[in-house]
């Protein structure tokens, strides 16, 4: 498929994958079978196409709404570019309606680091030891798409704020396996639309939270640069039963 230069990310973890996994990169799908089951599904299933136009937008000054739908998600898109949906993420954080954050930069194999760090003590060997994990994963792998040098300052900004809040953070992406593997190494089609799934699976079914993810994965087919999906992470949200909004125009 065309990359879009927002991609480039992507490219330089694939090649960290091959330095650091060398012989990962040899793994079977370990979706496999998730995988065939989805695409079944998908030839039975009447799915709704949508994107991120069909649904209310969010006001960041006026949570009424958004507060009163349960379980309701707020779609933040990030560019993989630039700094600024990182730290408009951050600011929302504050808001006492969020309650959750579900974020694409970490595989949900980090779901035990993540809850150390939020929950635990700073100082105490199991929290140092997860933040220093998900510190190593967050700055190789996702820092340099925004160009930051200071680990602190970088996407592990996000997860220092919502332990600050005590915010629920889940790691929503696949298993670091499937990350280093062929299939996603390979960005097809299919594993763009696995991951989409797992994105809606993973997603707590109560409360009120944010899903933070690439905007590539919320766009549909026809639209701009929609260049991966046959169906966006909100047509697996909305049947699961969310309340979806859209940010502002």
């Amino acid at each position: 498929p065309i990359l879009k230069p927002s991609s480039r990310t992507f490219l330089m973890a694939s090649q960290w994958k091959i330095n650091t996994y060398p012989q990962k990169m040899e793994y079977a799908n370990p979706y496999y079978e998730a995988q065939l089951n989805l695409l079944i599904r998908m030839s039975k299933t009447r799915f709704q196409e949508v994107n991120l136009n069909s649904f209310p937008r969010f006001l960041d000054d006026d949570l009424v709404q958004f507060r009163n739908l349960n379980p309701s998600v707020f779609v933040l898109p990030d560019n993989h570019d630039s700094q600024a949906p990182k730290e408009r993420l951050i600011k929302l954080l504050e808001q006492k309606e969020i309650e959750w954050l579900g974020i694409e930069m970490l595989p949900e194999d980090f779901q035990q680091d993540l809850d150390t760090f939020i929950d635990e003590p700073e100082g105490t060997e199991k929290f140092s030891r997860s933040e220093a994990r998900l510190k190593e994963w967050l700055h190789t792998m996702w820092d340099p798409a925004i160009n930051e040098q200071d680990v602190e300052q970088g996407y592990f900004a996000i997860l220092k704020a919502a332990k600050r809040l005590k915010k629920r953070v889940i790691a929503i992406d696949a298993a670091t396996d499937y990350e280093v593997s062929v299939e996603a190494s390979n960005f097809s089609l299919r594993s763009i639309l696995l991951r989409n799934s797992l994105w809606a699976e993973r997603l707590p079914q109560t409360g009120h939270g944010i899903i933070f993810g690439g905007e590539d994965h919320f766009r549909g087919p026809g639209e701009e640069d929609g260049v991966f999906n046959l169906l966006p992470a909100t047509a697996f949200i909305k049947q699961r039963g969310f309340s979806i909004f859209a940010p502002q125009k």
